[in-house]
C-alpha cells in the first residue's frame, strides 16, 4: 500500500478564519483537503512574545517609525519550538508555510516548502505606508529573516515571477517556483453562463459601461485614476459608471460614481452581491500602483470580466495583455485606460473573446484547486530531492 502524503499545513493566522492574509490560509486548506493527501494544521502560532517586545514598537512609533514583532529573532524561535513541539506530537513528511517567517529558523528533518506573494527586500520604497516608515533595525532584521527562511527551505514558492525573480537574486535559483493564487468565490457556473452574461453586457438598454474598482487602500490602488478614466468616457460619450467597494474615495464624489463600502464574503448576502457585481460589470479597473498578487483579478477573470491596470509587481501575471485584460505601462493616465476602453467597446468580437479567455484562464490556473494541486507536487518534489 502506498503511503498517504502527510503535510504539516503552517499559518501564522487561524486557517479557519476567511479573514485572515485576504482568505488565502483559508481557501488554500480547503483545497489541500480535496487532494490525495493527509493535512495537519499546525496554526494559528502564538504570539507570546509581543509584550516584551512592546518597548521596541513605543520607542519607535515616538520618533515616527515602525518595527514588526514576527521578524525579530525572539518572534522566529518561538515559532519554530511551536512547530518543533506540533511535529513532535503530529510527524509530517514535508512542511508547508503559508510564509517564509514561522520557518526561518526551524530545524527539522522533513523537508520545508512556503508559499508567499513576495520577499521583504522588494517591499519597503514600493508599498508604501507602514513598509516606508520601519526603523533601520527593522530593515536589518526582515532582510535577515527572508535570506534565513531562502537558506532553511527545500522549495521556496512565490505567487508571481516578479517575487520569484527577486529571490532568485538571494538563493539558489533551483530552489524556487511560481504558482498562482486563487479567486476566493466559489464558482459554480460554466463558459455558457458567461457567453449570456457578456452577451448581456453589449445588448441593454440604455448602452452602458460599468466599471468595477474594488479594493482597500484608496491610495495605493490607484482610485484617483479610475474616477478619471470613467470621467473621460463619459466625456467621450460613453455613459460611464464607476462602483467603488471596499474603500472610500478621497474628496468630492462625482455623481457618475457609486460607492458600495466595505461588502464581506463572510456572508451569502455579501458573496452573491459581490458576484453581481461581476457579472454586470463591463470591465474591472485596479490602476494599482504597487501589487504582488492581487486575488481580485482572479475573480475578474472567473467572472469573464476583463481587466485594466499597470505593469507592476505580479499584475502581469494575472492579467496577461490581449488575454484577460490590458496591462499598460505604470507611466501611463487614465487617457491611456479610456482609449483602451473605448477601442474595446467599438470591437465587440474582441471584447467577448478577452471575456471568455479570462474565464479559460480562471479555469485553466486562476483557481485554488489548480494552485493546491500545484503544492502538493512542489511537496513531493521536495521529499524525492531530499532522499536522491
Amino acid at each position: 500500500m502506498n503511503h498517504r502524503l502527510k503535510i504539516g499545513f503552517v499559518s501564522l493566522e487561524d486557517p479557519s478564519d476567511v479573514k485572515g492574509w485576504s482568505g488565502i490560509p483559508f481557501h488554500l486548506l480547503k483545497a489541500l483537503e480535496k487532494q490525495d493527501v493527509s493535512i495537519e494544521v499546525f496554526g494559528p502560532l502564538k504570539r507570546n512574545f509581543r509584550y516584551p517586545l512592546l518597548f521596541f514598537k513605543i520607542a519607535a512609533r515616538l520618533i515616527g517609525k515602525e518595527v514588526e514583532f514576527s521578524r525579530f529573532p525572539m518572534a522566529l524561535r518561538s515559532y519554530a519550538r511551536q512547530l518543533q513541539q506540533k511535529m513532535r506530537e503530529h510527524p509530517v513528511d514535508v512542511i508547508l508555510s503559508t510564509s517564509s517567517i514561522p520557518i526561518s529558523k526551524l530545524k527539522c528533518s522533513v523537508p520545508i516548502v512556503f508559499y508567499t506573494d513576495a520577499i521583504f527586500h522588494m517591499i519597503p520604497g514600493y508599498y508604501g505606508g507602514i513598509w516606508d516608515r520601519l526603523t533601520t533595525g527593522a530593515l536589518r532584521r526582515g532582510k535577515l529573516q527572508e535570506e534565513e527562511a531562502l537558506d532553511h527551505c527545500t522549495i521556496g514558492v512565490y505567487s508571481s515571477n516578479w517575487a520569484a525573480a527577486g529571490a532568485r537574486k538571494l538563493t539558489e535559483p533551483r530552489k524556487i517556483r511560481v504558482v498562482s493564487f486563487g479567486a476566493n468565490m466559489a464558482v459554480d457556473h460554466d463558459r455558457n453562463a458567461v457567453e449570456e452574461w457578456v452577451d448581456a453586457r453589449l445588448t441593454r438598454e440604455p448602452v452602458e459601461c460599468r466599471l468595477l474598482l474594488i479594493g482597500v487602500d484608496w491610495r495605493r490602488k490607484g482610485g484617483d485614476a479610475a474616477v478619471e478614466t470613467a470621467r473621460l468616457l463619459n466625456e467621450m460619450g460613453v455613459n460611464t459608471k464607476l462602483t467603488i467597494v471596499g474603500c472610500q474615495p478621497e474628496g468630492e464624489v462625482p455623481e457618475f460614481v457609486e460607492v458600495l463600502g466595505f461588502i464581506s464574503k463572510q456572508t451569502s448576502e455579501g458573496r452573491d452581491r459581490l458576484k453581481e457585481l461581476y457579472r454586470k460589470a463591463t470591465f474591472f479597473i485596479l490602476p494599482t500602483k504597487a501589487e504582488s498578487s492581487a486575488i481580485v483579478y482572479c475573480e475578474a477573470s472567473a467572472f469573464g470580466v476583463p481587466i485594466l491596470t499597470f505593469k507592476t509587481g505580479g499584475a502581469e501575471d494575472y492579467v496577461r495583455n490581449g488575454i484577460n485584460g490590458i496591462c499598460l505601462p505604470c507611466d501611463s493616465k487614465p487617457e491611456s485606460f479610456a482609449e483602451s476602453v473605448m477601442e474595446l467597446i467599438k470591437d465587440k468580437d474582441c471584447y467577448s473573446a478577452l471575456c471568455l479567455r479570462g474565464f479559460s484562464e480562471y479555469k485553466d490556473r486562476l483557481n485554488w484547486d489548480s494552485t493546491a494541486g500545484a503544492l502538493v507536487n512542489s511537496c513531493r518534489e521536495a521529499i524525492h530531492g531530499r532522499k536522491a
